[in-house]
């Protein structure tokens, strides 16, 4: 009876690691390219269907509708100009973290003065 073990994933990164280490594999390098082939399309896959998260939209107009009607902020200063985030009890590290998002976006940037940290809005 022939040994049918199933060959894992790490098997196969263990076997690639090893072959470019100049060792012997026991899997052949057609298999490992097949494998790799097949987990570069398996990523592929996985971010074609990913959707744009959208939930946190209106917080952030209402972030940049804020930054717009002076020169800079800090956190709290933004959550205490717009009563819907002080109704809405928004903590400053979901405020922050939209404002991480937007400055990724390139529509803010942060200035740090004195270990404080301000936003603005990116003049265009």
């Amino acid at each position: 009876m022939a040994d049918t073990k199933k060959v894992t994933k790490k098997d196969y990164f263990n076997a690639i690691t090893a072959y470019l280490q100049g060792e012997d594999t026991t899997i052949s390098v057609e298999d490992m390219l097949a494998f790799v082939e097949h987990e570069v399309e398996l990523l592929s896959k996985k971010n074609a269907t990913k959707k744009p998260n959208t939930k946190n939209d209106g917080v952030k107009a209402d972030i940049l509708a804020v930054l717009a009607t002076g020169d800079k902020f800090t956190v709290t200063e933004i959550i205490k100009a717009n009563p819907t985030f002080v109704e809405q009890e928004m903590s400053t590290q979901k405020i922050s973290a939209i404002l991480k998002l937007l400055e990724n976006d390139g529509k803010v940037v942060k200035i740090t003065d004195k270990k404080k940290s301000y936003y603005s809005i990116v003049e265009d």
